[in-house]
Order: C-alpha cells, then sequence, then structure tokens
C-alpha cells in the first residue's frame, strides 16, 4: 500500500523525511511504500502516515475526495503527538459512519478489546463555560455547538472572539515581577524560557483573569496556538494557574475536554488534567499521556521548558508522584453522550525530548489499552486523581 506522510505547519520537509527515513523499515516490513503529495490523487487505496498531531483536519479533506466505502488507513509512531491525532480522526470518521482503522507502527499486529464505552448524562448546573476563539482546526471530533451542550450537558457556552483577548493582552497594565517570580523561583531549573517570555506569559495570565471576570466564568478553553502565532507566547502557564486558583481551564479550544475537566472538578473537589495520549505498550497495558501545561498543585516538582511544538514560549514539564491512583475518562459520542473510562496507577514520568513537556506513564488496572485504537472518542484524556 502506498503512504502520504501528513505533518504541521511546525515541522519543515527535512524533519519530515528525516522521520520516514528513520521509520523507514517498519514501514517496509508493514508493505508501505511512500508517495508525495502531488501523486497523492493518482491512488484511491492509500495511507495516511501522521508525522505530527495538529494534522486531523487536512487528513480529514484528503478523506472527504474518497470513496465513502473505503477503509481510511491511520499510520501512527510514538513521537510528535502522532496518535492523539490518529485517535481524533477515528473518532470523526467513527461519527460520519466513515470506516477506519488505525496502524500502529512499533507493533506488527494487535487485537481488539471488546468496546467498554458507555452512556452517560452529564449535568453542569449551568455553569458558564467560556469559548475563546473557535477550537483548534485539528479538533475534527471534538467541537459541539453551544445548543448540544446546553442540551446535554446543562452547560452554557460563552463564545468571546480571540481579539477581545488580544486587547486585553495589548492593552495590559499589569505588574508582571510577582506573577513571573512566584514561577520561576519555585521551578527546579529553566532551561529555554527568558524573561521576555516570562513576561508574555504573565499578560497572557492577567488577559484570561480578565475575561474570567467580565463574563463570570467558571471555566474556560482558548484557542492558544493563535496566542503563539501572533505574540509567539503560550497559554501554558496560565491555564497551570487559572486551574490551580480553581477556574478549571483548558487548551485549544476543546470543548470536550473542558466539558469533561469541569465536571469532573464538580464532582472530586479535585483538579484534573488533560493530555495527550502519545504512547502506548500493548504488552504491559501502558499508556502514556502529555501536555505542555500541568497545575503546579497536581506535581511534586517542575522544570520550565518552551512549548514542545514551536519551541517558544514557556511549557511547563511537571513530576508526578509515582504510584498515585487515577482515573483515566473521555467524554464524546454525536451528542456527547458517551464516555470511555479505566482506572489506573501513575508508574513512571517521562523525560522524552519528542513528546509534550509533562508526561506520564499510567499502567491500567481493570481495562484493556487496545480499546483506544478501535472505539476511541477523540484525542484528549482527562486524568482524575484518586
Amino acid at each position: 500500500m502506498k503512504f502520504l506522510p501528513v505533518a504541521s505547519e511546525f515541522i519543515s520537509e527535512e524533519e519530515i523525511s528525516v522521520i520516514c527515513q528513520e521509520n523507514r523499515e517498519k514501514l517496509l516490513e508493514k508493505g508501505y511504500e511512500q508517495i508525495s503529495i502531488s501523486e497523492k490523487s493518482s491512488y484511491e487505496d492509500i495511507a495516511y502516515f501522521i508525522i505530527t498531531g495538529g494534522t486531523e483536519r487536512q487528513i480529514m479533506q484528503f478523506v472527504a475526495s474518497r470513496e465513502e466505502n473505503s477503509e481510511i488507513v491511520l499510520i501512527v509512531y510514538s513521537d510528535n503527538n502522532s496518535l492523539a491525532a490518529g485517535l481524533e480522526i477515528l473518532a470523526r470518521l467513527s461519527q460520519l459512519g466513515r470506516k477506519g482503522r488505525i496502524d500502529l507502527l512499533d507493533y506488527k499486529s494487535f487485537s481488539a478489546a471488546e468496546s467498554t464505552i458507555m452512556n452517560v448524562d452529564i449535568n453542569l448546573e449551568g455553569a458558564r463555560i467560556g469559548v475563546i476563539g473557535a477550537p483548534s482546526d485539528w479538533l475534527v471530533a471534538s467541537s459541539y455547538s453551544a445548543e448540544i451542550v446546553k442540551k446535554n450537558c446543562n452547560a452554557e457556552l460563552i463564545e468571546i472572539p480571540m481579539d477581545e483577548f488580544f486587547g486585553f493582552y495589548t492593552s495590559n497594565n499589569d505588574a508582571t515581577e510577582i506573577i513571573v517570580n512566584d514561577l520561576t523561583s519555585k521551578a527546579k531549573n529553566i532551561i529555554e524560557p527568558d524573561k521576555e517570555d516570562f513576561d508574555k506569559n504573565a499578560k497572557v495570565y492577567f488577559a484570561l483573569k480578565k475575561i474570567v471576570d467580565k463574563y463570570n466564568l467558571e471555566a474556560l478553553t482558548i484557542r492558544c496556538f493563535d496566542i503563539v502565532k501572533i505574540f509567539k507566547a503560550t497559554g501554558c502557564f496560565a491555564l497551570s494557574k487559572l486551574n490551580d486558583e480553581g477556574i478549571i481551564a483548558g487548551c485549544e479550544g476543546d470543548i470536550t475536554a473542558i466539558l469533561g475537566m469541569l465536571e469532573s472538578y464538580k464532582r472530586t473537589k479535585k483538579i484534573p488534567w488533560m493530555a495527550n495520549p502519545s504512547r502506548l505498550d500493548l504488552e504491559n497495558n501502558i499508556i502514556e499521556l502529555a501536555h505542555c501545561t500541568v497545575p503546579r498543585t497536581l506535581v511534586q516538582s517542575y522544570i520550565l521548558r518552551s512549548h514542545f511544538e514551536t519551541n517558544l514560549g514557556v511549557g511547563i514539564q511537571g513530576y508526578f508522584p509515582t504510584g498515585k491512583k487515577i482515573r483515566l475518562f473521555r467524554l464524546g459520542g454525536e451528542n456527547l453522550k458517551k464516555m470511555w473510562q479505566a482506572n489506573g496507577e501513575i508508574i513512571h514520568t517521562g523525560n522524552s525530548e519528542k513528546l509534550c513537556r509533562t508526561q506520564i506513564i499510567i499502567r491500567l488496572d481493570d481495562k484493556s489499552i487496545t480499546e483506544l485504537l478501535y472505539t476511541p472518542l477523540g484525542n484528549h484524556l482527562i486524568v482524575e486523581m484518586l
């Protein structure tokens, strides 16, 4: 079968070539032969090698021109949020009634586990949730209308233009020193960020606080990559701090994730964490999760890094306590009426330079991790501390 490598705008053609070359033997063993984008239209039966996250909408555009009964093959590997993107795409294909499957490059074969997705009813008690900017383009299975959220979760989505955030950000006159000093003085190490990066990230926090106050929000999610593109600043610290203050805050405009986070917080009174499923160890029923932000109250210590995908701004590399019992879950389905969940234990904190900065490795106690490869509800998973 022919395959087409697909990557986000944040990676160069040279880097794409290097990754394809590094994985060449595994691809050949599975019978895959690379083609270029210019050759795509010549083949109906092609697979998509997901080089990075952020490629979901691009691949769905390719899929739109395929025969409706064709099976969409998604090749994923262990780095660069490839798995997370594959799960989001497969969830969207399922929503559309299309056939698709994930091919894990590190495994010659694997068997499906019986799906344990359950029906749920979520009641968020009239919560006001800010959606700042539209959901990120790659969240093809994680965007829901305000009407669906109101009807099925009893929550109100407050749509706030990015321009309003930009206005608060650029006009900010709040002193950043106290905020920055609190962040930096408690870090075990500072690697990439400099003073300008920290000042910009404090301004992101102040801008979000003003929006929270103006709209009386319990929670928010923001299209954070727009901040990176325009100001070379990241929202990772701001979202971390808001969560620690009890304002549940999520990344990328992901409506599904913020609903799950808020439901968890209301029910347990504990701060949850959202992250990308990044690597799977099928033999040992282990999943590795990663993201560039984490509430600092959840971790034993942290290092200050850049944001992984862009190498800009401030990311947080946190270290969770091992042996901690957790619940892992994800909302989804056509009308937010489905849930996948599993219990497990944090067995290790990762330190890979090929994943988002905070990384935890979890062994599941009661579910097979291969469920995610056949019946995913989307990308981001929610970690709830038990």
